[in-house]
């Protein structure tokens, strides 16, 4: 978790680290991370301790005089933190349900509205194998994103409905490659395992 964390950060300094507030938003994206190495050992998190670290965050947020170019930045730190770190996308989903209860309803309604535009840039992907991943790893990024997902869906908590379709699509296409059913298969398997019979 520490050796991403570090890397998340050196890659948000690269790509923020000019922006006028960068200082202040680069404490708030640290502070964000080290609340979610909170819920480590994975899967193993109470309900004091989700709820411990959504409200650490939503602290931060609401303090905010202009919250919600924080709230982008945390949407970041939650994409990325299901894909790719060790963190249980269940936890994050719960963390998520709890933290948007304690945003004013208009910055929680602009969350939940972002956060939907965000996701459907998300599914331009999955990634490709390249110098710094294999195709294992691009398969279990993509899994683990429509583990986020599918739980959002569960827990009601955003409008997500819409990607286990397109996920299920990519699956039954008949025009679909070896390639894509390797990552899509499985991404499919996760809605099921999650959602069990309410996916139809």
């Amino acid at each position: 978790m520490d050796k991403w964390i570090a890397k998340y950060l050196e890659e948000w300094q690269t790509d923020f680290g000019a922006e006028p507030d960068a200082e202040s938003s680069f404490k708030f994206v640290k502070d964000a991370l080290m609340a979610f190495k909170n819920l480590l050992p994975s899967g193993s998190s109470s309900i004091t301790r989700l709820e411990a670290v959504a409200s650490l965050i939503a602290t931060r947020v609401n303090k905010q005089d202009d919250p919600r170019d924080f709230l982008q930045y945390l949407q970041g730190v939650i994409f990325e933190a299901a894909a790719i770190s060790p963190l249980d996308p269940s936890d994050l989903t719960e963390v998520i349900r709890i933290f948007l209860q304690k945003l004013s309803t208009p910055d929680a309604e602009w969350f939940r509205y972002d956060f939907a535009k965000n996701t459907r840039e998300r599914w331009n992907g999955p990634d490709t194998p390249g110098a710094e991943k294999n195709k294992e790893q691009c398969i279990q990024e993509w899994v683990s994103l429509n583990m986020l997902i599918a739980h959002l869906t569960r827990l009601h908590t955003i409008s997500l409905e819409t990607y286990a379709l397109r996920t299920f699509y990519r699956t039954f296409d008949t025009e679909a490659s070896e390639n894509q059913l390797d990552y899509n298969v499985p991404a499919s398997g996760a809605w099921i395992d999650i959602l069990g019979k309410e996916i139809f």
